[in-house]
């Protein structure tokens, strides 16, 4: 056999296998309906004690927005202030600038 590879057989899929396939798809296609799944994310520098506002392109008014990553700030809370259909407006109480991403939708 020398030259040769050994072959493998096929681990032949079960009718469990299929259910968790299925499962799966069907958990991923309601994920992707949820709104915030339509959103964008969105990166903000905040000067101290200071507001700072960014087009999010969403062409609409968002329904929600939450924090991925800080840093800064002093240990002040990111807050809104504004949102139209086309900004959104967050707001550093902090005595330090703030950077901030977000996840808005």
């Amino acid at each position: 056999m020398r030259g040769q590879r050994a072959r493998v057989a096929p681990t032949p899929v079960t009718a469990q296998d299929l259910s968790h396939r299925t499962s799966d798809e069907a958990a991923r296609r309601s994920l992707l309906q949820l709104p915030m799944a339509a959103g964008r994310p969105i990166a903000l520098t905040i000067a101290a004690a200071g507001t700072a506002t960014a087009r999010h392109l969403l062409g609409a008014q968002p329904r929600g927005w939450f924090v991925t990553d800080l840093t800064g700030g002093g240990g002040s809370a990111p807050r809104r202030t504004a949102w139209t259909p086309e900004s959104i407006t967050i707001a550093n109480d902090g005595a330090t600038p703030m950077v901030l991403q977000l996840w808005i939708w």
